[in-house]
């Protein structure tokens, strides 16, 4: 990489950090993707941590969103997209790989998540889904199944985070 390059990385990284650092709301979450249901939170959080991990001058940020997301882990020991939406297995993932990157995550934490994930598992597939019967997002919102019937189905893109996340966290657990 040239100087100039290098350069220019630099700056582009700052810029993107200050952005960042600027988008976090007051209480420490960053919020996206307006739906119907509100806007992703602990999803959202989840990822901007993961990838500020070691990020220079971002630390105050990440520690305020560490915090957030901490407080945010429901008593099934998931993460749902917001506050009104029901626990899933993909905010789950995000919100666990964003505080394993930035060293934040407590063995409590990381064991009810884990349990949270594994329960989301596909016993023949071994693929993991979004949601599960148990999560009850179309009682919720009072969905005809036909609507959820993909989300409780093995996600390509929700497996391959939660095996990152089963290695970031040691492996799995002794419930296998």
């Amino acid at each position: 990489m040239t100087a100039t390059t290098a350069l220019q990385t630099r700056m582009t990284l700052d810029k993107a950090a200050e952005y960042l650092r600027r988008r976090q709301d007051d209480d420490g979450l960053w919020r996206d993707f307006a739906t119907p249901f509100g806007f992703s939170a602990d999803w959202v959080t989840g990822c901007v941590l993961r990838s500020l991990a070691g990020v220079p001058g971002t630390e105050d940020c990440v520690a305020r969103g560490a915090t957030a997301l901490l407080q945010r882990q429901r008593p099934n020991g998931g993460w749902g997209f917001n506050e009104n939406v029901p626990t899933d297995c993909d905010s789950t993932v995000w919100a666990l790989l964003g505080l394993l990157a930035v060293e934040r995550a407590p063995e409590s934490t990381v064991d009810a998540a884990r349990g949270y994930l594994e329960a989301h598992r596909d016993a023949t597939t071994g693929g993991f889904s979004v949601y599960t019967d148990a999560d009850e997002i179309d009682t919720s919102f009072g969905l005809e199944p036909d609507f959820v019937h993909g989300w409780k189905q093995p996600a390509h893109c929700v497996t391959a985070a939660v095996v990152q996340a089963l290695l970031a966290c040691g492996g799995t657990s002794e419930h296998d």
